[in-house]
C-alpha cells in the first residue's frame, strides 16, 4: 500500500509537471516570448544613431553599449529603416506601416497606401522617400506622405515590386526592384534608368537587357551620379550616369544589401585587377552570412562568423558598420574584424 501511494504521489506530481510545462510551452509559442525576430534593416544616421527592424514590429537600439528593445506602436512586419537624424527616423512595413521616431518616441503616421513597403531613404532636409508593392513609390514632404506617380516606369513589366530606395537629397534618389528594375529620380520626376539601356558585362563577352535579372534587392548612392545596386542572382552592378555595368566578383549566395561611405584621405591607383578603382568603402551582404568589401582597389570576401542569411548593412565610417538579419542576428565590424553583437 505505501508502494502504492508513493507511486499515485510521484505520479500526480510528474502528471502536474508535464501539465506545467505543457502551459508553459503554449504561452512561449503564443506570445513569442524567447523567440529572436528576424531583422530585416538596419540604419545608423550621420550624428551615429543605430536603430535595426524587422518581424512583428520589432525595433531594437543601440546605446553604445548594449542593444535594447524600443516600444513599438505596431505588430506588423517592418521591412526597412532610414531617417535624417537621431531625432528624425522612418520605419516602413507590411500593409503600408508607416512610423516615425522624433528622438523620444515611435508613432504611427498616416499612410496614403494599403500596400506593404519594403524600404524608405531620408534625403537629409527632413524628407524621405519609401517604396514597395504594386510598385509604390512615396515622399514625405515634412508634412505628409504623398504617391508619387508611376505610370511611365516600364508597362511591360507590370506589376513589380520596389526593394530599395536611397535618396541623395530632395531632387535625387534611386529605386531598384523586381524584374531588373533600376529607377532614378531628378526634378522632372521618376524614370527608368535601363529602358533604352543595356547591361554590359564588365569583360564585354556579352549583353543582356536588364529585366533578365530576377530581382535587384538593394541601391547604394551618395552623389547621385555614381550608383550601386545588388541582385539575388547574385550580381554587382555599377552605374556611372549613363548605363549600368556587372561589376565584382562571382559568388553563389544571393546579395540582399549593399551600403557605402567615400573615401577622402587614400590616393587610389588603378586596380590591379582590372576594375575600376573608386574612392569608396562599400560592404555587401547576404545569405549564408556573406560578406563583401570593396576597399577602393578591389573586393575580397570577409569572414563574418556566421552562416545565418544576413538582409541588411549600414554605419558611419569604415570602423563602425552594422549587419542584421535571420534570428534576430546583429554583427559589427570595427575596421579589423566583424564581431557577433546578438
Amino acid at each position: 500500500m505505501a508502494y502504492y501511494n508513493l507511486c499515485s504521489t510521484n505520479g500526480i506530481r510528474n502528471g502536474l509537471f508535464f501539465h506545467a510545462v505543457t502551459l508553459l510551452f503554449i504561452f512561449f509559442a503564443a506570445c513569442g516570448c524567447g523567440r529572436r525576430e528576424k531583422l530585416l534593416s538596419v540604419y545608423v544616421s550621420n550624428d551615429n544613431y543605430t536603430v535595426a527592424v524587422g518581424d512583428r514590429g520589432t525595433i531594437l537600439h543601440f546605446d553604445g553599449s548594449t542593444w535594447k528593445q524600443m516600444p513599438s506602436p505596431t505588430v506588423k512586419n517592418l521591412n526597412g529603416v532610414g531617417g535624417n537624424s537621431r531625432r528624425d527616423v522612418f520605419a516602413v512595413g507590411d500593409d503600408g506601416v508607416i512610423l516615425h521616431y522624433d528622438g523620444t518616441a515611435w508613432t504611427q503616421m498616416d499612410s496614403p497606401v494599403s500596400e506593404t513597403l519594403m524600404s524608405v531613404s531620408g534625403d537629409d532636409t527632413g524628407g524621405a522617400f519609401a517604396v514597395g508593392f504594386r510598385p509604390t513609390i512615396l515622399y514625405f514632404n515634412g508634412q505628409r506622405w504623398e504617391k508619387a506617380p508611376t505610370e511611365g516606369l516600364r508597362p511591360e513589366v507590370r506589376p513589380f515590386v520596389l526593394f530599395s530606395v536611397c535618396a541623395v537629397d530632395p531632387d535625387r534618389a534611386f529605386a531598384a526592384g523586381t524584374k531588373g528594375t533600376l529607377l532614378e529620380f531628378d526634378r522632372m520626376g521618376w524614370k527608368d534608368t535601363v529602358q533604352k539601356k543595356r547591361l554590359n558585362h564588365s569583360n564585354g563577352l556579352y549583353t543582356a537587357p536588364v529585366h533578365s535579372l530576377e530581382m535587384v534587392t538593394s541601391i547604394w548612392s551618395d552623389d547621385g551620379e555614381n550608383a550601386f545596386a545588388v541582385t539575388s542572382e547574385p550580381a554587382i552592378l555599377r552605374y556611372d550616369g549613363m548605363e549600368w555595368q556587372r561589376w565584382g566578383i562571382a559568388e553563389s549566395s544571393a546579395f540582399r544589401s549593399i551600403w557605402g561611405i567615400r573615401l577622402t584621405d587614400v590616393g587610389l591607383p588603378f586596380s590591379s585587377t582590372g576594375g575600376p578603382s573608386l574612392p569608396l568603402f562599400l560592404f555587401v551582404v547576404g545569405d549564408n552570412g556573406l560578406i563583401l568589401n570593396f576597399d577602393g582597389r578591389g573586393w575580397r570576401r570577409m569572414e563574418s562568423g556566421t552562416k545565418q542569411d544576413l538582409f541588411s548593412v549600414s554605419g558611419t565610417n569604415r570602423t563602425n558598420v552594422f549587419a542584421v538579419g535571420a534570428k534576430g542576428i546583429i554583427l559589427h565590424y570595427d575596421g579589423r574584424t566583424w564581431t557577433r553583437m546578438r
